[in-house]
């Protein structure tokens, strides 16, 4: 089957999320951070910070699937398409993203103590979020499931670290 990569944090990889790499004018910007020499320029200024900046220790994350608990470490896991998965943590907010799969290809997740999602449809039964061919969500009491949907084609040679789905949810 077709297996991914599960990002949980806003950040790409290793690369911080205030890290911006949505334009080619952003990506050379970061390149010219590491090692430039034109501190005066802004946007090399706003790289620069976000790039060597470290984010505050964030509470552990657990994926269970099948009643085994898996303790995820460093914010990333591998998933497989098709598959119902809790997230347990006792963060405030939890970014889930998916990437290198199969456009089309989906991952739901259980978050128990969870109540919204700042983007996706949402959707109005699980019936309903079983069928959605894009990325929403529903909230059934005091839990939100996600249904992520990978909608972009992969592009690992150029930027292995492009998200095909991403959402945020919050208690």
């Amino acid at each position: 089957g077709d297996i991914g990569r599960l990002n949980l944090s806003d950040a790409r990889g290793e690369l911080p999320a205030a890290v911006n790499l949505e334009s080619r004018t952003a990506r050379f910007a970061l390149l010219s951070s590491i090692g430039s020499t034109d501190l005066d320029d802004p946007l090399v200024q706003s790289q620069r910070a976000a790039l060597f900046s470290r984010r505050a220790p964030q509470a552990p994350v657990a994926l269970v699937r099948n009643g085994t608990e898996f303790n995820v470490f460093g914010d990333q896991s591998t998933v497989k398409a098709g598959t119902e998965i809790q997230v347990v943590t006792e963060r405030d907010a939890v970014t889930l993203s998916l990437s290198e799969m199969d456009t089309g290809s989906w991952v739901m997740f259980e978050l128990p103590g969870f109540a919204n999602a700042a983007s996706g449809t949402k959707q109005s039964s699980m019936e309903a979020l079983r069928q959605a061919k894009k990325t929403a969500w529903f909230n059934d009491g005091d839990t939100v499931w996600v249904k992520l949907v990978a909608a972009a084609p992969v592009m690992e040679v150029i930027r292995p670290t492009d998200l095909q789905a991403s959402i945020t949810v919050s208690r």
